[in-house]
């Protein structure tokens, strides 16, 4: 994400990203997944459920990047996704020669979820847009979030595991609600304090944060990417 929000600070960017890359197989028997660099062959199977295969990934989809950077073109990845950000002379040119790179080291990517160069992008469920220099929450994000807000006010309790998961998707929009992130601790500690329980109580506090969320997160919705001198 880092790499990808750097190629956004200068002025006049267009933004591109490539959702859900897969390997395509060269093997007859579909029984394992190559690709050809150059001289060489990689042989790679990875088990379904491994731990590791979400680092395997990332290292290949890295290894692909690197390759990117030296022709003279920027982007970013994270496991099977890539962003990239280029002036608008050069981004759809930048586009179309990643999926032919693509094409040559065996990948495939999915047409339909990819994002042709535009100002305005989703990428890693964030939307960024290059104009206002902004990065905000998608709207689908938005209303699911306020609707499950919503849903508690009037509970009194909540299932620990539902709790996890509001918090979850609490904890991700942070990055782009500046002061969400202090109306997260006393649901926090309501979670904390019932460790092993089915059920979380929640106290009038709990309640005010939520009320926070309902009311000010529509408004606050939407961080900078140009950082201002204290």
């Amino acid at each position: 994400m880092t790499a990808f929000l750097k190629t956004l600070t200068s002025t006049n960017h267009w933004a591109y990203d490539y959702p859900a890359l897969t390997l395509s197989s060269r093997s007859s028997s579909k029984k394992a997944l190559y690709f050809d660099i150059a001289l060489l062959v990689f042989r790679h199977r990875t088990p379904l459920g491994l731990r590791s295969a979400a680092m395997m990934c990332q290292r290949t989809t890295s290894a692909v990047s690197h390759m990117f950077g030296n022709l003279g073109y920027q982007c970013t990845n994270y496991i099977d996704d890539f962003g990239g950000a280029e002036s608008p002379g050069k981004a759809t040119i930048a586009f179309e020669f990643l999926e032919e790179l693509w094409s040559i080291l065996g990948f495939v990517s999915s047409p339909e979820k990819d994002c042709a160069p535009t100002t305005r992008m989703v990428f890693l469920g964030v939307q960024f847009n290059t104009i206002d220099m902004t990065m905000s929450v998608t709207p689908d994000c938005l209303l699911e979030l306020l609707s499950r807000c919503h849903s508690l006010l009037t509970a009194d309790i909540v299932l620990h595991r539902d709790l996890q998961s509001l918090l979850g998707v609490m904890s991700f929009i942070t990055a782009c609600v500046r002061p969400a992130r202090i109306f997260m601790f006393g649901l926090l500690n309501t979670l904390r304090a019932n460790p092993s329980a089915r059920f979380c109580p929640l106290s009038s506090d709990d309640k005010s944060d939520l009320h926070w969320w309902c009311r000010f997160l529509p408004q606050f919705n939407g961080v900078t990417l140009v950082k201002s001198t204290p």
